[in-house]
């Protein structure tokens, strides 16, 4: 049966209504926007590092008694930094050792702060040990690497060196 004229005009009604709402939607006022900039500069760190050379001297081969000396790291920095250093270049598994004539004889070394023997300056395989944690300063503070060449290893006569990196991380 078909449908009589109120039902008509309420689905008529119906269908203006919605188009009525979607008319006022759509007249509402629209979203103001606007657009801010953005900016940083930046800049080199204020902080530097000097390294140290640990220059052992004279090392008998075999000799009894292990080999001693430091030398110092300058950190100048008003921020407290972290010193982080590798195992160096010639490294096998944690040992440090220089490389001299003979590749299948290094010369097994470490280094340390606070004292030889005291706290071993990082050496982690493969990367970075934290060794040091050095407070910000308005002047330059010195960190003492102590150096030992560990006793009674006998070793080509010749020339031994590494290469130890050192990273200083601002906090």
């Amino acid at each position: 049966m078909p449908a009589s004229g109120p039902r008509l005009l309420t689905l008529a009604s119906l269908a203006v209504l919605c188009a009525a709402g979607a008319d006022e939607a759509s007249a509402q006022a629209s979203p103001i926007t606007a657009t801010m900039t953005v900016t940083a500069s930046v800049i080199e760190s204020p902080c530097s590092l000097t390294g140290a050379t640990i220059a052992f001297g004279q090392y008998i081969s075999g000799q009894s008694s292990p080999k001693r000396t430091s030398s110092d790291l300058t950190v100048n920095c008003t921020q407290a930094v972290e010193l982080r250093f590798d195992e160096g270049l010639n490294a096998s598994s944690t040992t440090r050792q220089m490389k001299g004539p003979s590749a299948s004889k290094p010369l097994k070394y470490d280094l340390y702060i606070n004292g030889p023997d005291a706290v071993q300056a990082g050496g982690m395989p493969g990367g970075f040990g934290i060794a040091r944690n050095v407070a910000g300063s308005a002047t330059p503070t010195k960190v003492t690497i102590n150096g030992t060449i560990f006793s009674e290893q006998v070793v080509p006569v010749g020339n031994y060196t590494d290469t130890v990196t050192v990273q200083m991380i601002v906090q």
